[in-house]
């Protein structure tokens, strides 16, 4: 999941609307693909990695895939990451969290469950919530995430 997290950071700036998440596929220890969301529109993390695996000649067929956002469940720009992975005929999904969005949230789990695919949720948790803070609180609140930088000091009367 770290390595995940790494990659995700890689998003930071460039994926608005949607969060920063990062996807790393494993089997038997070695890495079969990775990838990472590049930006709004563009093939989700998941589909990134499983693309990258299937470039170095990888199947999937039981593979443990770490991401750091619920994957995504319905049609949206791209088709849902969901089906990719279940197509592809992975045996573990690890989550770090959930998608805060009430419409989706933990859907993806119960999709991947009942294809027989292991779901394990929460590792590093709080590393990938914070790093998607101003998505969380959008997704949450309907507001924008707002920083406000204070007056210099020596401007201020």
């Amino acid at each position: 999941m770290q390595q995940a997290l790494i990659l995700a950071r890689k998003g930071l700036g460039k994926t608005h609307p949607n969060p920063c998440v990062g996807c790393v596929i494993v089997k038997n220890k070695r890495l079969l693909g990775q990838g990472w969301h590049k930006a709004a529109g563009k093939a989700h993390a998941e589909i990134e990695a499983i693309r990258d695996a299937q470039a170095r000649g990888a199947s999937l067929r039981g593979a443990t895939v770490y991401v750091t956002l619920e994957p995504c469940c319905t049609q949206g720009r791209t088709p849902p990451c969901t089906e990719a992975l279940i197509e592809q005929k992975v045996s573990c999904v690890v989550v770090a969290t959930t998608d805060p969005n009430p419409a989706h949230a933990g859907r993806a789990y119960r999709l991947l469950r009942k294809a027989g695919i292991k779901v394990i949720t929460g590792v590093l948790a709080d590393e990938a919530k914070q790093l998607n803070l101003p998505f969380h609180h959008w997704m949450l609140t309907g507001k924008p995430w707002v920083v406000a930088k204070p007056p210099c000091p020596s401007t201020v009367n």
